[in-house]
């Protein structure tokens, strides 16, 4: 039983296809912890077996098609539970097992309209190598914006456990029955991004398994026309330009919860929720961008800022 061998067998033998949602990919660091006050979905019976379904629990359009639930495979989410023609999220690519105690677990959090769905993958082993392999991660599923990260917790890898002439695991969004791939490969610390529609195209896997505390995170595009205007929170951000942080301060800033960063073409090139006054943008290009900052009350500011470098 090889899920993942049979999924490349789909895109190595399709058509190229054109999809009407595309991604961005970005990357950043954040300590992970262990999900508190989740429900375990499958103990181990399900392992190499059987997927698991379960609603998400809030509207999500994944690769432009509305989608309701999601079928869990090893390190594979297919959306509306298809696994032969699916829009498909790969969260952890490579055979993982059931290592005896490797439980599979979900959380929603939030509000209607900021819920995310969290998923748990504890201690899963893997089809090759040796029972002493193992690697945590979560995938979070955002409401908000249909943002899609992977949090890579605590592994131990001591031998040879990927697909035969891969380094380490696939991690993207794609299509199962049209060939499209979408994904970050070469170094799992700074990874390029591939687009794979063609099946004479090199699949690059990343060089080696995520460490512990990175986030990987596909964003959908977003065309948005933008203009500084007064806002109705009262916020400022510095310095401007900017290097690799933007500080923000306010009596309002309390009320934010999420923020969008758009390029000047309009197109969402970071985004997520807003945990401190100091905004990490060391992963933009130089250049103009909005900052879009949204409040608990659907307040909304959006400061024009500039990055050097």
């Amino acid at each position: 039983m090889q899920k993942f061998q049979l999924l490349l067998c789909f895109w190595a033998f399709s058509m190229p296809v054109l999809f009407s949602q595309s991604y961005t990919f970005s990357y950043f660091q954040e300590p992970y912890a262990p999900l508190q006050g989740d429900s375990i979905i499958a103990e181990e019976d399900a392992w190499g077996n059987a997927p698991w379904v379960l609603p998400i629990g809030f509207p999500l359009s994944f690769m432009g098609e509305n989608a309701e639930t999601i079928q869990i495979f090893e390190g594979f989410l297919f959306f509306n539970e298809n696994t032969d023609s699916s829009n498909t999220f790969i969260a952890y690519g490579a055979s993982l097992s059931n290592l005896g105690a490797s439980p599979v677990s979900i959380q929603r959090s939030g509000n209607t309209g900021n819920r995310i769905l969290k998923i748990q993958v504890k201690n899963a082993g893997f089809f090759i190598g040796n029972s002493q392999n193992y690697v945590n991660f979560q995938i979070w599923i955002y409401e908000n914006d249909k943002s899609l990260e992977v949090h890579f917790g605590p592994r131990n890898i001591n031998s040879y456990v990927w697909e035969e002439g891969w380094n380490g695991p696939i991690i993207g969004t794609g299509n199962s029955g049209s060939g499209f791939l979408f994904y970050a490969g070469d170094s799992p610390t700074a990874p390029n991004t591939y687009q794979y529609g063609n099946p004479d195209t090199l699949i690059h896997s990343l060089t080696g398994p995520p460490p512990a505390n990175l986030v990987y995170r596909f964003t959908p595009t977003v065309s948005k026309t933008l203009s500084p205007r007064t806002h109705q929170i009262d916020l400022s951000a510095g310095p401007i330009p900017c290097n690799d942080h933007l500080q923000l301060s306010g009596n309002e800033l309390a009320q934010i919860k999420h923020f969008n960063v758009f390029d000047a073409a309009g197109r969402c090139v970071l985004n997520g929720i807003l945990s401190s006054p100091e905004l990490d943008v060391h992963t933009l290009l130089p250049g103009s961008y909005f900052l879009e900052l949204q409040g608990d009350q659907q307040q909304t500011a959006i400061i024009k800022f500039s990055k050097t470098r």
